[in-house]
């Protein structure tokens, strides 16, 4: 990964990077675009986003990293030693965006979705990777358009679910009885994001352990910022 490069100020005040971070903004001023106008254009919902990725304060992964080049007429391997990495195309783990290269058997599909650890699903009330510039983990036949990864942490759901386990998250998705889902309670609940068994009768909802010194919890559905179904558990071998 490229380390985060200072920054110097070149002509007219415009802040300069080495490597591929420099020819970002390069490219962009030859365009003529504001940071604001390339942020907007990429998908990047705020433009201190980008300008994190530019002044080397962050990592551009390489599904934005092609939009980017699409954008500004440069091939997108100018960029890449700016991205995340590892490139790791099919393995489990890589680039966010990458495309795998893997043989796949006819109608099965693959694609890297945002894998994120448990502490960064505080703030996920629907997940959107179009400004995610981590990691990513290989999803194959993924149902839901918005899904992405965790790496689970936590010892309530042993034997069954390990810490550094990953479980593909079905956002758009609903729960059902006797599932495994991550949820996340409400900031007047403490806002802690659990991984757990779930069973609902009515506006009651009941998490519950594989692990037996984890009693069963008792919630409201208003409890909750959201509640999503894991659809896979990935373990290391």
């Amino acid at each position: 990964m490229e380390s985060p490069a200072q920054a110097l100020v070149g002509e007219k005040g415009h802040a300069y990077v080495t490597g591929a971070r420099a020819k970002l903004q390069e490219a962009r001023l030859a365009k003529g675009m504001t940071p604001a106008q390339l942020a907007k254009a990429i998908g990047y919902s705020q433009v201190s986003m980008y300008l994190d990725i530019e002044e080397g304060r962050s990592q551009m992964g390489e599904k934005m990293a092609r939009k980017a080049a699409k954008i500004l007429g440069i091939d997108v391997s100018e960029l890449m030693d700016g991205s995340d990495h590892p490139v790791e195309r099919g393995a489990a783990q890589g680039t966010f965006g990458a495309l795998p290269d893997i043989q796949l058997p006819p109608g099965m599909k693959a694609k890297y979705v945002p894998l994120l650890a448990m502490a960064q699903c505080g703030t996920s009330m629907a997940w959107d990777d179009g400004g995610y510039t981590g990691e990513g983990f290989l999803a194959f036949n993924p149902q839901d358009p918005k899904a992405f990864a965790v790496t689970l942490s936590g010892d309530s759901m042993i034997p069954r679910i390990e810490p550094g386990d990953v479980a593909l998250i079905y956002p758009s998705k609903p729960p059902k009885n006797g599932c495994v889902v991550i949820a996340r309670l409400n900031e007047d609940n403490g806002g802690d994001v659990m991984v757990k068994l779930y069973q609902a009768n009515g506006e009651r909802v009941t998490l519950s352990s594989y692990n037996p010194a984890y009693p069963p919890m008792q919630y409201s559905r208003a409890d909750f910022a959201w509640i999503y179904p894991v659809a896979k558990i990935t373990k290391d071998m």
